[in-house]
């Protein structure tokens, strides 16, 4: 007997887990609905959408009005609007401007019968007339008289009676545990895992406001995104076109500076830094004083001047001493050992003279101090020296820059080698795209080749007066070959990667966009060959697909 009531008590309890989701059948009207209606149509200029909830019969009633560029999908800014109705010529509509390209209407539909508006547009993308027909009045929305509070309700007694008949099966068996623990202690663990009522607790209530259409998780190829959505993420599209389509090939290079844009400048001789008249980074001229050194000169210095100084004025006497007896003699000796005489007196006054001239301008106290001067026009680059620092001979002080032209080097192999000279242009892009710049020029052919990967050299000459590239950078040199295709293309800012494939989201409607698998082919860097996926003129995302491809995820 006892035997009999556990088993019965198990079965009461699993009951409601075995038949909870048998083979229901959706309550009717539970269709997924987007909560309001929806009416729009399109020009060569505008694309118009109206949006409106349950319209009663003689009520005022307020109408949403999206107007954008049906070629790029954008709000049209600066448009005014005028609406009329054909169907009712005494009807008022009044127009209030919102967001751009976003209208409130507010008016009143007398009676329950279909309704046409005929907008008229002037300015923004030109004059236009469109007219959008279908206005319901007294139409019910899809779902809106769904019992669904009922549902929620009958869910929660049922939660109720099954905590209730829970607890009732555990204190029953706990009465049997004294004389059988062993078969009392299964059965509570039965009771745990097959009867526990609060693993259906999301059942009793899911039968409230859900359609149990079968989908989960499935991925549609359908995104639906709210026009003020699409207006807030910047969606853009653009149509699908045969274009010329140049083919690429792309070296690997590194920026240097160019030929007068790099310079160094040095201290001429050993001293003292007294004075630095420029900042890290400050922009000097050609010809600007830097700093200014102060030579230093020690005690030997002094000693060997003073010497070479005896040496120059005992050299100065004995020359004079020698021509004054030779003159003496002038009658007796020949004459050509009194003009040697004359000459070695005019050399030692010649080398005395200079030598004054050098140890005065070696030691007069304004002579000490050297200016340095900036050689070109550049930046000044980071540097440790501050005045009072002394610097040697020959020491490096500062470094200019002058970004303005520079020069990358690129590798090119020898099968590459013979597009350069046939090139139809050339365009330079740092490694992540955030800038480039077609103002190249090819320097020279290459014209030998390295022995260790055979590899040629190759320079070109970049205009970077932005300073965008800078010295030392990686960038990618692309090479246009000068034949042309026409093919389909697509940018390729426009094509996301889906389950590892490329894929484009294509506009079907105002508020509806389809995800289009593509088989690429070529890429040029700017564009991609579409070789299926992608038919001429249809109209696909350009901008905001990376939104569109997050709500397309959270469908």
């Amino acid at each position: 007997m006892k035997k009999q009531l556990l088993t019965a008590l198990i079965f009461f309890f699993a009951a409601p887990s075995i038949f909870a989701h048998g083979d229901e059948v959706p309550t009717a009207g539970k269709s997924a609905a987007t909560g309001y209606f929806s009416i729009e149509n399109v020009s060569d200029k505008y694309e118009l959408l109206l949006k409106y909830g349950h319209l009663h019969p003689g009520e005022p009633a307020e109408l949403i009005l999206y107007v954008s560029d049906v070629n790029t999908n954008r709000p049209v800014r600066e448009v005014e609007i005028s609406i009329t109705s054909p169907t009712d010529g005494g009807q008022t509509i009044e127009v209030v401007p919102g967001e751009p390209g976003i209208f409130k209407l507010k008016t009143t539909f007398k009676s329950a019968k279909l309704y046409a508006l005929n907008v008229t547009l002037k300015g923004g993308l030109g004059a236009d007339l469109i007219q959008l027909n279908g206005i319901e009045p007294g139409k019910e929305l899809p779902g809106a008289h769904e019992e669904a509070p009922e549902a929620t309700a009958n869910g929660a007694w049922t939660v109720l009676g099954m905590l209730l008949a829970f607890l009732a099966g555990v204190v029953l068996t706990l009465m049997f545990a004294r004389r059988a623990p062993k078969a009392a202690a299964a059965t509570l663990a039965l009771l745990l895992v097959s009867g526990f009522p609060l693993q259906n607790w999301s059942e009793a209530f899911a039968h409230g406001d859900e359609d149990h259409g079968g989908k989960g998780n499935t991925f549609s190829s359908q995104v639906l995104v709210p026009k003020e959505t699409q207006f807030l993420f910047d969606v853009a599209i653009a149509k699908a076109g045969v274009d010329a389509f140049a083919p690429t090939i792309t070296l690997f290079g590194t920026v240097s500076p160019g030929a007068t844009g790099k310079a160094t400048v040095q201290s001429p001789l050993a001293g003292t830094l007294r004075s630095v008249r420029v900042k890290v980074g400050e922009q000097v001229r050609a010809g600007q004083v830097l700093a200014v050194v102060e030579q230093t000169v020690d005690a030997g210095t002094s000693i060997n001047w003073q010497s070479e100084r005896n040496a120059v004025d005992a050299e100065v006497t004995a020359a004079q001493k020698d021509f004054d007896r030779l003159n003496n003699l002038k009658d007796i000796i020949a004459k050509r050992d009194l003009d040697e005489a004359e000459a070695r007196r005019q050399r030692a006054r010649e080398n005395r003279d200079l030598f004054n001239r050098l140890y005065t301008d070696a030691t007069s106290r304004n002579a000490r101090f050297i200016p340095l001067t900036a050689p070109i026009t550049g930046r000044v680059e980071p540097f440790t020296f501050a005045p009072g620092a002394t610097v040697n001979a020959g020491e490096t002080l500062f470094l200019l820059l002058n970004p303005s032209k520079v020069i990358v080097e690129a590798q090119v192999y020898d099968k590459d080698a013979a597009l350069l000279s046939s090139a139809k242009d050339f365009q330079i892009e740092c490694s992540n795209n955030e800038h480039q710049s077609r103002k190249i020029r090819l320097l020279a052919l290459p014209n030998s080749i390295n022995p260790t990967n055979q590899s040629q050299k190759v320079l070109f000459e970049v205009d970077n007066a932005d300073g965008d590239f800078k010295i030392g950078e990686f960038v990618n040199i692309r090479i246009y070959e000068r034949q042309s295709q026409r093919q389909l293309l697509v940018p390729n800012s426009a094509i996301t990667e889906i389950s590892g494939m490329p894929a484009v989201f294509v506009k079907e409607s105002a508020e509806r966009y389809s995800l289009h698998y593509l088989k690429t082919g070529a890429d040029n860097g700017t564009s991609t060959v579409v070789e299926k996926g992608l038919e001429d003129g249809e109209r696909f995302v350009t901008s905001g697909t990376y939104q569109l491809k997050m709500v397309y995820f959270n469908q």
